[in-house]
């Protein structure tokens, strides 16, 4: 059976004229062949035993196109015929937008109502008050991840709440006192 444990080139970005390397690491094979789409590959020869992994890895290669991107085949071949193929693209001397990395935001612990937009927008209506720890982890287009907790405390609808009486009115020694305090929500 043949696995690819690797195939890359070790740069993606090639300068016109320039070379690069490629190396792949392949078991199961009984033999390799490299194709490009611009011709410049040759055809590795050195090849293990399909029970060994085959490592080639000084294959320097000079593109011959320019301004454009070269895509590198290796095809690998077992001893049924079976036959796996694996490829890499270079960018050779061609000038390519470098692109916005992208970020995905997801959030656990949210309150009841509210909501983590995958932009990292944070919104919605909460309708539970409490304290409330929320896991924000953010992934990128490059692979690279970011997790932070942060706590939201979510208050009682109704806003400020206040006691009445304010004030009290004055008693007498001996008197009974009987004064009801209420809570109103402004």
């Amino acid at each position: 059976m043949i696995k690819f444990i690797s195939f890359v080139a070790s740069s993606p970005d090639v300068k016109n004229g320039g070379s690069f390397l490629l190396s792949w690491n392949v078991t199961g094979a009984e033999s390799l062949t490299l194709q490009s789409s611009d011709g410049s590959a040759g055809s590795p020869t050195d090849i293990a035993p399909p029970s060994q992994p085959f490592v080639k890895p000084s294959l320097t290669v000079s593109p011959i196109a320019f301004d454009r991107v070269v895509t590198y085949t290796l095809k690998a071949t077992d001893s049924d015929g079976t036959v796996a193929t694996e490829s890499v693209k270079v960018n050779v001397g061609a000038a390519k937008p470098v692109p916005a990395v992208r970020r995905i935001y997801t959030a656990a612990g949210l309150p009841p109502g509210m909501v983590m937009s995958q932009d990292g927008l944070l919104s919605g209506t909460p309708t539970v008050p409490g304290k409330y720890v929320i896991d924000v982890k953010m992934i990128d287009s490059d692979g690279n991840t970011l997790e932070s907790k942060t706590e939201l405390v979510v208050n009682p609808a109704g806003g400020t709440l206040t006691m009445s009486p304010a004030t009290l009115p004055p008693a007498v020694q001996g008197v009974p006192v009987s004064i009801k305090f209420d809570t109103e929500a402004k």
